[in-house]
């Protein structure tokens, strides 16, 4: 098995639009499913070069599925003694515009890249899990870089310790990094950009019990709201912390297996 890396590849317009491809040869099918990966860091940080999602991608790679992995525009000039910050740059929905228009650009590219268009299937882990969630579910959001007539909307999607109801940033000791996202006092905004009111497509999803930076009561309002609409999903909780650490790769590595495997059968 080898793999082809085409780099830096440029989706939009904006000097932070660009995605890395992975393409496997030989394929588990053709066209292939594609796998596309959003990369963490509290959406302030972070990159699709990160060593986390690039090993992801290899071992997608590995077994005969493309996979991209997509850089966005992150937080900027954040400030946590000022809120809500007006000097903040890129706060919500900038990066859910971003991997939306990812996904419509990909899909434009299906046939040259012999993509199978119904098996998109969004990845990702921590910030990159909170907006791969909502690929998998959300239409598009008005977007001014983003001439295209493409579907947003994945057929899946993989997420891994996911911040899924942001509404609780507002709360006292809420998560600094979810309020400077959203930057806003309404609590109306932060509930838009909760995954856990975005749920319609499969989801395998997991979350360490002992996570101190996204709590596992998160993984259980996101069960909670799949469970409510009758939409398919595949939660795996494990004895560690905020994605994956505590518990061995291999261990790592199984549970993302098992997700990806689940949510392909579904499609």
């Amino acid at each position: 098995m080898t793999t082809q890396l085409l780099s830096n590849v440029r989706y939009g317009p904006r000097l932070v639009h660009v995605l890395d491809i992975y393409i496997p040869t030989p394929r588990v099918a053709y066209p292939t499913p594609l796998f596309i990966l959003v990369h963490g860091g509290g959406w302030y940080s972070g990159s699709k070069t990160d060593g986390f999602f690039v090993a992801a991608a290899q071992r997608l790679a590995a077994f005969g599925y493309c996979a991209a992995s997509i850089n966005y525009r992150l937080l900027g000039n954040i400030n946590f003694g000022v809120f809500p910050n007006p000097n903040e740059v890129n706060p919500w929905p900038a990066c859910m515009q971003d991997a939306q228009l990812a996904v419509c650009w990909l899909r434009t590219q299906a046939a040259h890249y012999a993509f199978d268009g119904n098996r998109f299937i969004a990845w990702g882990a921590s910030a990159g899990a909170h907006i791969a969630q909502q690929l998998a579910a959300r239409p598009l959001i008005p977007n001014p870089d983003n001439t295209l007539t493409t579907s947003p909307v994945c057929a899946g999607a993989c997420a891994h310790s996911t911040p899924s109801n942001l509404a609780h940033a507002l709360n006292p000791g809420g998560n600094p990094l979810e309020r400077a996202l959203v930057n806003t006092t309404v609590l109306l905004d932060y509930v838009k950009a909760s995954p856990v009111n975005w749920v319609l497509n499969p989801v395998g999803f997991s979350q360490g019990t002992l996570d101190t930076i996204v709590p596992y009561s998160d993984a259980v309002e996101l069960e909670n709201a799949y469970t409510a609409v009758g939409s398919p999903f595949h939660f795996e909780s494990y004895a560690g912390g905020h994605v994956f650490t505590g518990i061995t790769t291999a261990a790592a590595v199984a549970i993302q297996q098992r997700c990806e495997q689940w949510v392909l059968s579904r499609l």
